[in-house]
């Protein structure tokens, strides 16, 4: 399944996103990116990432 998880790159974003992954979910994140460079850990690799705040995504940035 196709799971979009808005804020990827925040507190749960981070926990949710490779969860999401390992269980075998194509995972697209997406993120302003606002607090970049603020993270406990490491942001989210190895899934398709969208650098756009959420009132600016149109359907092709779903596709």
């Amino acid at each position: 399944m196709r799971v979009l998880v808005t804020g990827h790159n925040g507190y749960i974003g981070q926990v949710l996103d490779p969860l999401l992954h390992n269980y075998g979910h194509e995972v697209v994140g997406l993120d302003t990116y606002f607090f970049e460079g603020c993270q406990f850990e490491d942001p989210p690799t190895g899934s398709g990432m969208i650098r756009k705040d959420i009132r600016d995504v149109e359907a092709s940035d779903l596709e």
